[in-house]
């Protein structure tokens, strides 16, 4: 057994050995590194092709095909995260826009998509809690606090709903008429009937 144990212990010192030293081995595997990000990046164009046809399910087949070759990259699933939300499946975008904060904590985008995604899902509080931390990303930014009003209002904390939300029009007079926010698709109906009470309340 002694040797056998010698013998195993060899095998993979010599196979280390090979890989760190051996220049053709070395060339195999940037290779195939090469040959993996270019078929990522081949699906990603793919996907934003069906994207902008509006063909969601093959474009989500391809940031699919994408995942599995590159699980952990922040534009992929932020990407199908996208596409996801778009196409209706708010789970399994919330869950995408998930896998891409991991990598990167400071992507305001993806924290601020998340929040819309739970929101739609009826879990409000994931809700502001994604946007809370937008909003810490982000102090000036104003779309990060009329989300998080939202949600403060939707959850009942009214009074820190129109604050959160007064900040917001004073950082840009855009969200005094929430119809303007018409053309960001996570804006649906619920969240800008929620604005519209919050700027009514403060005139």
């Amino acid at each position: 057994m002694t040797g056998g144990n010698h013998s195993d212990r060899a095998s993979v010192c010599l196979f280390v050995l090979c890989v760190m030293f051996s220049p053709v081995l070395r060339i195999v595997i940037f290779a195939q590194d090469v040959s993996s990000k270019a078929a990522v990046q081949l699906h990603i164009e793919r996907s934003i092709n069906y994207y902008t046809r509006g063909d969601l399910p093959s474009a989500i087949a391809e940031l699919h095909a994408a995942q599995q070759l590159a699980p952990t990259d922040a534009q992929v699933n932020f990407m199908l995260g996208n596409a996801l939300y778009r196409y209706g499946d708010v789970a399994g975008a919330a869950e995408a826009y998930g896998k891409t904060v991991v990598v990167q904590p400071n992507h305001f985008e993806a924290h601020m998509s998340r929040g819309f995604a739970f929101f739609e899902a009826g879990k409000v509080d994931q809700a502001v809690g994604e946007w809370a931390t937008a909003k810490r990303l982000e102090l000036r930014e104003p779309f990060a606090r009329a989300a998080l009003a939202v949600g403060l209002y939707a959850s009942g904390q009214v009074e820190e709903a129109r604050l959160q939300y007064a900040e917001a029009v004073a950082l840009n007079s855009r969200y005094r008429d929430p119809d303007n926010l018409r053309l960001d698709i996570r804006w649906k109906p619920r969240v800008l009937n929620i604005a519209k009470r919050l700027v009514q309340a403060d005139r």
